[in-house]
């Protein structure tokens, strides 16, 4: 967004300006409200004081015919401000453009801020909060926490799993107390929760086949014992621990059915298909929203690139329309890299990207393009040559003598599309892309 150069500047002068609301230059003349009740001498109103037409040869207030003093005209502030212009326009075109800008951006700033103590509690509470930026981080930031609170309301599976990645410790933590707080809260919940864990437990470690196994054995020796005429004490505590297995099987068969229980059902084939359709539609819907979006931040990227770039272009006019294709490109890289080491951007634009507004994501985008732009373009454009080159050590006369570095350049910035340029990588030599300089550095020295 563009703010008009000198209407925001008059306005904010001029409200800091004056000893009191509505002051002019040298105090200016009270304007009377259109439509005020009182009747003459102020008798309408707390404090007022009628004023009169004043008689320059005298300086005495004017009289009409019955010796009535003659009450001032209210003053117009339209008409007012119309013959003030017109005046300063015939002798200063250019100071009378600066008060008409001047007039309405106070106008403006009066309908915004009726007093200048209202000014200055609006200016103290945006530097509270960081200014605009911060507060657009504070509403994006709670965009975001109510977005993830939503999906820790639904169970979202993706955003578990954001967690578990994002503070593995602290999930862990968490998914611990949790399971605990649910068994006191809701026992039946909790028992449905922990079910399909046990089976898989009991199933992974081969308990259920062992306890099978192991019933089936003891009924074999029982039969076997109870044919031969064994005492019966014998048979009674076979009996009573083949009982015991039995319920540890029962108990395991149980927490199978609770397994299977918390389990979706098998989709029918028509379900299937719907289900199949809609995701279809959903991932389309989604690779056109991305599209857009990309779109739209590649744009705003590839703008921002350009005109930090501009300066540079200007000290070496000479360059090429491909030197020129291999910085932007170099620049945007250097960038995209930044952006996405950067864990508090990455999060808050997966905030943002959730919410489904472009405008929304894109200026984010670009408030975080242009902290590091100018920046960036400084950093490719000397590692591609053109200007004074990282760790250098001698500063080369012209292109074909080699300039030494006291460290490897980048990879990404030497043109490996020359011919034996890898040998040459390998010997510590190389030239840049951009400038097309030479530059070699001492492999055991860096």
């Amino acid at each position: 967004m563009a703010f008009e150069e000198g209407a925001g500047a008059a306005a904010i002068d001029v409200g800091a300006g004056g000893d009191g609301a509505g002051g002019g230059a040298d105090g200016g003349e009270a304007v009377e409200i259109p439509g005020s009740e009182g009747g003459e001498g102020g008798e309408g109103g707390e404090g007022g004081q009628e004023e009169f037409e004043i008689d320059e040869a005298t300086g005495e207030a004017k009289v009409d015919d019955q010796g009535n003093k003659i009450a001032k005209t209210p003053v117009d502030a339209k008409s007012n401000f119309k013959n003030n212009y017109e005046k300063i326009k015939a002798a200063d075109p250019q100071a009378a453009d600066a008060y008409r800008k001047a007039h309405f951006g106070y106008q403006k700033y009066q309908e915004i801020f009726p007093t200048t103590a209202d000014a200055t509690a609006a200016r103290e509470t945006l530097e509270t909060y960081g200014g605009a930026e911060g507060i657009e981080t504070i509403n994006t930031q709670a965009q975001q926490f109510a977005n993830e609170m939503d999906q820790f309301s639904k169970g979202d599976p993706k955003f578990l799993e954001m967690l578990a990645k994002d503070d593995p410790a602290g999930f862990s933590k968490s998914i611990s107390n949790g399971i605990t707080l649910l068994g006191r809260s809701d026992p039946a919940a909790y028992s449905a929760a922990l079910a399909p864990i046990m089976h898989s437990s009991l199933e992974s470690s081969g308990m259920n086949s062992a306890i099978v196994e192991a019933g089936n054995t003891i009924s074999d020796v029982f039969a076997s014992l109870k044919a031969s005429g064994a005492d019966q004490n014998l048979l009674f505590a076979l009996n009573k621990a083949f009982d015991g297995l039995k319920k540890a099987y029962g108990y395991s068969e149980n927490i199978k059915k609770l397994a299977e229980q918390s389990g979706e059902r098998p989709l029918s084939d028509k379900e299937k298909q719907l289900q199949a359709k809609e995701t279809e539609l959903t991932t389309k819907e989604q690779n056109q929203y991305y599209s857009n979006v990309q779109k739209a931040v590649t744009t705003t990227l590839d703008s921002s690139i350009n005109k930090a770039l501009t300066v540079y272009y200007k000290q070496f006019p000479k360059i090429t329309k491909d030197q020129k294709s291999d910085v932007h490109s170099g620049v945007f890289s250097h960038i995209s890299q930044q952006l996405s080491s950067n864990v508090k951007y990455q999060k808050q634009l997966r905030s943002l990207l959730n919410e489904g507004d472009i405008n929304k994501v894109n200026n984010f985008v670009a408030q975080n393009v242009s902290k590091i732009v100018q920046a960036s373009a400084k950093t490719i454009w000397n590692r591609r040559g053109f200007g004074t080159l990282p760790n250098q050590q001698s500063n080369a006369g012209n292109q074909n003598t080699q300039t030494v570095l006291n460290r490897k350049p980048k990879h990404e910035d030497l043109d490996m599309s020359l011919p034996g340029a890898e040998m040459e990588w390998i010997a510590g030599r190389g030239t840049l892309k951009g400038s097309k300089r030479k530059v070699s550095w001492d492999w055991s020295k860096v």
